[in-house]
């Protein structure tokens, strides 16, 4: 490898091709996503109306819900239709409402700054609602995900304790008065939306999610009164059970979800190939042969993060065994793979029981607690402990089938278990 060179630049390359973690609001990044042709006029329509409101997309863990939303982000803002937020709110459980309104509203402060530095120099509210977001923090008030000290709209996500104790509530008619004038301003300088993306709704359970949107839907109509629009990226089925538990906060929300299933192969196939040309020196492929990502599509099911990630890895590892290849061979890399993953479940510490149920889940494509007495379990409560077990620990993730739950396998359950050749390294 080169002196203090990466090892990407080794393999050719002048960033990681595989990189796994969300496409951003940029233009490089757009031209990195592929695919969602059928999907991105459904979310763009509602941000393109002259109103804002709050929409839901939906899917998967894994599946690319953030880049997607980020890639509607950069659209609508090249066409002048809304103003992106370059960061995601992230949601946590236990998340104070009133510090997530003054979070939302910060991140589009940041994002007018960005666009229009001089902003705040033409304008009295414009000056006023960067002052307050200000105030709030030298007052001791602090968001996870931080502030940067010259960009008040750094991305928030408030933690400290729940809504109906926020110790911001009494401040909340001034943050209210002072963000819709600021809103009306920045129309005045000719941004009249504002896209505010609610990340990690997904990683809550329902009735964390259904307790956080009961108490801050009133907040977000009063933002989107004023042309903010928020897109929940949340699970599968999230509006679904929303509108079985809280059909007030159901209600509000405009057009049915937005669903992205897993990407197709040939989807996977074309973002790589995009990420290989983009980053690849002239005469440099793709070091991973096609047939070990088609394998880990299948053992995935579709999850293109998942993919990503195993496929940094795998270089990684491999580079640290042998040094000076630059591509990998399939059965090598197949072998990698596999171990790595079986050795994580051996850090575990998993008993054997678990480890049953988990190898069972494998075989037969996932398991229902309905079938405890097949996992020798006396009852399904038995059995249903150990499955929400295995899915914390990110091993099984909860689906359906028809009307049943049932609980799958995900990427590294699904590699431990491979029973592949183990060719020599050296």
């Amino acid at each position: 490898m080169p002196e203090n060179g990466s090892v990407w630049q080794w393999f050719g390359f002048r960033k990681n091709p595989y990189d796994f973690q969300a496409l951003g609001v940029n233009e490089e990044d757009r031209g990195l996503f592929v695919g969602r042709a059928k999907e991105i006029p459904r979310l763009t329509a509602p941000i393109a109306s002259d109103y804002g409101g709050i929409t839901v997309v939906e899917g998967r863990v894994g599946v690319g819900k953030t880049s997607f939303v980020n890639a509607v982000q950069y659209d609508e803002w090249k066409r002048k239709h809304a103003l992106p937020s370059f960061q995601v709110l992230q949601v946590q459980r236990n998340t104070d409402s009133v510090g997530f309104v003054l979070s939302a509203f910060s991140t589009c402060i940041g994002s007018l700054e960005l666009v229009n530095p001089h902003a705040l120099d033409k304008d009295r509210d414009l000056k006023a609602g960067k002052a307050m977001v200000s105030q709030m923090l030298n007052s001791g008030w602090s968001f996870s995900g931080g502030f940067n000290a010259g960009f008040v709209g750094a991305q928030g996500g408030a933690g400290k304790s729940a809504a109906p104790s926020s110790p911001l509530l009494p401040a909340l008619p001034a943050i209210l008065q002072t963000s819709g004038k600021w809103f009306d301003a920045a129309k005045r300088v000719g941004w009249s939306k504002f896209v505010v993306p609610v990340n990690n709704l997904d990683m809550l359970d329902d009735d964390s999610a259904i307790e956080f949107l009961n108490i801050t839907r009133d907040y977000m109509l009063s933002l989107a009164k004023k042309g903010v629009w928020w897109v929940l990226i949340a699970k599968e089925g999230f509006v679904q059970m929303v509108e079985g538990r809280a059909h007030r906060v159901s209600e509000v929300f405009t057009g049915p979800p937005v669903q992205l299933d897993p990407m197709s192969l040939d989807d996977v196939q074309r973002a790589i190939s995009a990420r290989i040309n983009k980053f690849a020196a002239r005469g440099h492929d793709d070091p991973v042969p096609r047939e070990v990502v088609v394998w880990l599509y299948d053992l995935s099911g579709g999850e293109v993060r998942a993919i990503f990630k195993k496929l940094t890895d795998l270089i990684y590892e491999y580079h640290a065994i042998v040094p000076s290849a630059k591509t990998v061979p399939t059965k090598i890399a197949k072998s990698i793979l596999v171990s790595e993953a079986a050795r994580r479940l051996q850090e575990l510490g998993l008993r054997e029981k678990w480890i049953s149920v988990l190898k069972k889940s494998v075989s037969n494509g996932g398991t229902r607690v309905g079938d405890f007495e097949t996992h020798g379990f006396n009852s399904k409560p038995a059995l249903n402990y150990v499955v929400q077990r295995l899915c914390a620990l990110g091993l099984l993730r909860k689906g359906e089938k028809g009307r049943e739950v049932l609980y799958i396998p995900t990427t590294d359950a699904n590699l431990a278990f491979q029973d592949v050749d183990k060719p020599s390294l050296g």
